[in-house]
């Protein structure tokens, strides 16, 4: 008799290699636990499928699943955000979650979810926003009703997040997932503690496809200083305009500048634009493995991506976190880094020949946090 299969939700499929990775680490790490189990996927549903990247994906080595196509997803009418300026979008989310928890579970693919022995959630931002942090809780709920096998692979959340929401809310939601809860970063588990008894400190998952780095031969790094930047554009510090500032300032000053995004949906456009007033180089790999590879050819890398700043790890190359994004901010901490930024400003040529100089001392901190990591999996 074959093993009965397991599912995959909300695999997000629009083209973030950070993304892409999380479902590669997943179905590595559920193949270990359920080797004969034919392995089922559905992508996040408000989300688009970037086809290149997926076809690429599925190019490089990994364990077999497939594709369902996107989960349900229901968008939330903009009429109800004048009750949030009232004040009332703790009993409005409340409200509406138990609205869309009853119509999804009258909904395929929810109601066939019974027939799998494991039901896996990828965890991340579907938990934030008004109408995706409202889907993720009435799906949870919903899948409840048909198979209580719930785990959820290590996710971070936002203080933010859980202030949105009641006490009452969160207690109920992540009471329905089974075993330990696990945050992938400190500040995170401490946010989320005071809802259940099940938070457990992790590390991201991403984090254990260490081993499934291509081993190339060691570049021949150039004389110059390059510095690659890999930034999404944050109200405060890393906007298009400290992005450019930075950037003329320091190739007055004979640093070598390239662009790299991870996410090319949401960076490409300002990016691109930006390599090409500037005269410098922009990248946009197409897969987790590219990526490294790029940022190997760097002297220094300043990320404010949470798996960007990942594969910084597996490239072996120094990392200057700029931590004006709390997931960033909270694997700075865990990992104990040695230098980090909190403004694009802070760039001058005297820090980077500062970092420079660290740069080996930094690499040790980072490998050790690698080899710490390793110990989860």
């Amino acid at each position: 008799m074959s093993a009965l299969p397991v599912v995959i939700l909300f695999a997000n499929l629009k083209g973030n290699l950070g993304d892409l990775a999380i479902l590669h680490a997943m179905l590595i790490n559920i193949e270990k636990y359920f080797p004969s189990a034919p392995r089922i996927v559905y992508s996040l549903g408000h989300k688009n499928v970037d086809a290149m990247r997926l076809m690429r994906f599925l190019e490089q080595p990994h364990p077999v699943f497939q594709y369902k196509g996107p989960a349900p997803y229901h968008e939330i009418r903009r009429r109800w955000a004048f009750l949030k300026h009232l004040q009332l979008h703790r009993w409005l989310k409340g409200f509406l979650i138990d609205r869309l928890c009853a119509r999804f579970a009258s909904m395929e693919p929810f109601q066939s979810m019974g027939i799998y022995q494991k039901v896996f959630l990828a965890g991340g931002e579907q938990w934030g926003g008004f109408s995706a942090g409202i889907n993720m809780v009435a799906t949870v709920g919903a899948i409840y009703r048909f198979n209580q096998r719930i785990t959820i692979f290590p996710f971070s959340i936002r203080q933010n997040v859980i202030d949105s929401y009641s006490f009452e809310t969160l207690k109920s939601c992540f009471a329905k997932i089974s075993g330990k809860v696990v945050l992938r970063d400190r500040l995170s588990a401490q946010s989320l503690r005071k809802v259940s008894d099940r938070i457990v400190e992790g590390v991201d998952c991403v984090f254990s496809l260490a081993d499934c780095v291509p081993r190339n031969p060691s570049l021949e790094k150039s004389e110059d200083t390059i510095l690659t930047i890999a930034v999404t554009e944050e109200k405060l510090g890393s906007t298009m305009e400290d992005l450019t500032d930075a950037i003329r300032r320091l190739k007055n000053q004979g640093i070598v500048v390239r662009l790299l995004t991870t996410c090319e949906e949401e960076d490409g456009r300002g990016l691109s634009k930006l390599g090409a007033m500037l005269e410098i180089d922009y990248i946009a790999p197409a897969t987790w493995q590219e990526a490294v590879d790029e940022l190997g050819k760097s002297t220094f890398v300043v990320t404010n991506r949470l798996h960007c700043m990942i594969f910084t790890f597996f490239a072996d190359v120094p990392v200057v976190p700029l931590i004006n994004r709390e997931k960033v901010h909270g694997i700075f901490s865990d990992a104990g880094l040695d230098c980090h930024i909190m403004h694009l400003n802070e760039l001058t040529l005297a820090r980077v020949n500062d970092y420079k100089s660290r740069g080996n001392q930094i690499r040790v901190t980072m490998r050790g946090y690698l080899e710490k990591t390793q110990k989860h999996f």
